[in-house]
């Protein structure tokens, strides 16, 4: 044992003598001339990150008895690396070509060199971990525990694999690789509301055979505080490096140091980027060759003009990814309900694959009543949002509307939109006269226009323009409107219930025909109702029911949005509202006292 240790100190005094010269060989060169200045500077950079590292893996070679090999490895390296440097330096600058030859040479040296510490540096580590873990447990099957410890480093930034059926994004993905794979594209974001698909997009395009075989592809989930260290660090792992970081100025330098050394062009996807981070982006954005970022995101990033919008599933692809989910295409369900039954249930999910998934897998296995009650509770008026079953669902689109100070006022707009009829065109000269009666009377609306545009952006709602030119205010036509998906709008309308009763903002009255009558329309209540907004939608020519007792004590009603049926039912609490709004869109103003026939007979 004793020979060993002598042996080992004598190997680490060798290491730290040829360190030492290459290093000061650098520094001399660097100072004295400013040829392959840059690579000079990083290369030494490199030298200062390695230089604990491998001290202590040096000290480690002399306490225990472990191979010469490694050690012996690097000093030949950085022996021919600092007689490379000597002799490159001294090249008369005008050998032009002869010069980027050696240049190219200094740069391999480098990756040289941090090859040698992806490879071994983790080895040495992994043996530290396994020592330990031998001493506690025992040598059970080190070379397993080995592999995995290489593994871990390595699998951090690879592309997950897709685990579920995937239907319906064939045609998504190559649109994708065709925006994306375009000269003049360097930064694209891919964007839709939560629960469309993003990721599972990002995923196929991570294993297509073309981007494979292009690309070096990191994969980094972002989340919605994201740290841009722990980012970088996930980084730069996949290259076997775990430096420590200064600032994130130096994560930042590290990082592109990172991806010069890489061989093949790099494709960079930053998954699940929350709104609000263009400077977390601008961060990753370097002056490569053949680099390029993917970012998923629920948002549109306006500073980024590159954008890929992925739609819902048509019906057809809905169908089948229910039908799978739901079990009803292997047998494996006990009740194969009739194609109506599932149309409808299909149609609830409106195109979004995370909604289809949960409610089908809610459904896999159960027998006719659970669907016969999932179809009864929809059609009375339940959204798929209420039950519990689908709190999964409920979640995720919430995650969406988490806004904070000024931007609560986005919160109030999106559930104003929850007010309008489904499938209804909503025009966009509307939303601005209501939210600046509402909200900020402006002149020329322009707060109202703002918050317009990042609802738009937030992918809640899809503004539709009829002109190429809308970006002055007041610039909006007519014709443009504002759609609102369905699932977003009872999304909307879940948000309006979550207040007791008396303190909500919005009434909703959103009846079928003469049935589905809310409980709260025959009860009595003494206590005033805070409602600024009724929304009246029966789908029915004449309503038997007359507007509930509660509806007669809205001491704060602004507006009141219905059809010109429903309009005639507004007598009764006309000395209470100020604005009127028709499914028509047109806005009405009336004050106190002023009969209703004026307004009528103009919607």
């Amino acid at each position: 044992m004793a020979s060993v240790a002598v042996a080992n100190a004598a190997l680490g005094a060798a290491f730290e003598r040829v360190f030492s010269i290459l290093y000061e060989a650098i520094t001399d060169v660097i100072n004295k001339t400013r040829m392959y200045e840059s690579i000079l500077l990083h290369l030494k950079g490199t030298l200062d990150q390695m230089r604990p590292l491998v001290e202590k893996m040096v000290l480690s070679n002399r306490e225990r008895d472990l191979s010469e090999e490694r050690t012996n490895r690097l000093i030949k390296r950085m022996e021919k690396a600092e007689k490379r440097v000597r002799k490159y330096s001294q090249l008369p600058w005008w050998k032009y070509l002869v010069r980027f030859h050696y240049a190219k040479k200094l740069v391999q040296l480098e990756k040289d060199l941090s090859g040698f510490f992806q490879v071994e540096l983790p080895a040495w580590n992994a043996m530290n971990v396994l020592d330990v873990l031998e001493s506690v447990r025992g040598p059970e099957d080190i070379s397993q525990r080995l592999s995995l410890t290489r593994l871990n480093s390595v699998a951090s930034c690879v592309v997950p694999r897709l685990r579920d059926f995937v239907i319906g994004l064939d045609v998504p993905l190559k649109e994708l690789k065709m925006q994306l794979l375009a000269e003049e594209v360097s930064l694209l974001v891919l964007t839709a509301p939560g629960g469309c698909g993003k990721t599972t997009l990002v995923k196929m395009l991570g294993h297509d055979d073309d981007i494979k075989g292009k690309f070096e592809i990191f994969f980094v989930p972002v989340s919605k505080t994201p740290n841009l260290k722990v980012i970088i660090q996930k980084l730069l792992s996949k290259d076997d490096l775990s430096p420590p970081f200064q600032s994130d100025e130096d994560a930042i330098d590290q990082l592109e140091q990172m991806l010069v050394r890489q061989n093949k062009p790099i494709l960079l996807i930053l998954d699940d980027v929350w709104p609000g981070s263009e400077s977390l982006l601008e961060k990753f954005v370097f002056r490569l060759p053949n680099y390029k970022i993917l970012v998923t995101s629920r948002t549109v990033f306006p500073r980024f003009s590159n954008t890929y919008k992925l739609k819902p599933l048509n019906d057809d692809d809905a169908m089948k990814l229910f039908c799978h989910s739901a079990g009803l295409q292997d047998g494996s369900s006990s009740y194969i309900p009739d194609g109506e039954m599932v149309k409808k249930i299909v149609k609830g999910c409106g195109g979004f694959p995370l909604a289809l998934k949960v409610v089908g897998k809610s459904l896999c296995g159960k027998p006719a009543v659970a669907w016969l009650v999932r179809v009864a509770k929809w059609s009375d008026g339940c959204s798929i949002l209420d039950t519990d079953i689908e709190s999964e669902l409920l979640e995720n689109l919430q995650s969406s509307l988490d806004f904070k100070g000024p931007e609560m006022i986005l919160g109030e707009c999106f559930m104003d939109l929850g007010s309008f009829p489904e499938d209804q065109r909503i025009p966009v000269a509307t939303l601005i006269d209501m939210w600046s009666e509402l909200y900020e009377p402006v002149v020329d609306g322009i707060h109202a226009i703002a918050n317009l545009h990042e609802i738009n952006n937030l992918n809640l709602v899809s503004l539709v323009a009829t002109r190429q030119d809308v970006s002055e205010v007041g610039s909006y036509c007519s014709e443009d409107f504002v759609l609102q998906h369905d699932l977003l709008r009872e999304l909307a309308i879940h948000q309006c219930r979550k207040e007791p009763f008396e303190q909500r903002k919005r009434l909703i009255i959103d009846i079928s025909g003469n049935i589905n009558i809310p409980k709260w329309w025959t009860e009595e209540r003494e206590q005033p109702i805070d409602a600024q907004l009724l929304s009246i939608s029966t789908g029915c020519l004449r309503l038997r029911n007359p507007l509930p007792p509660s509806t007669m004590n809205l001491e704060k009603l602004e507006l009141v949005i219905c059809d010109k049926e429903r309009a005639k039912l507004w007598e009764p609490i006309r000395e209470y509202f100020r604005m009127a709004l028709s499914l028509h869109m047109d806005i009405r103003i009336a004050e106190k006292d002023i009969n209703l026939n004026w307004l009528t007979n103009r919607l």
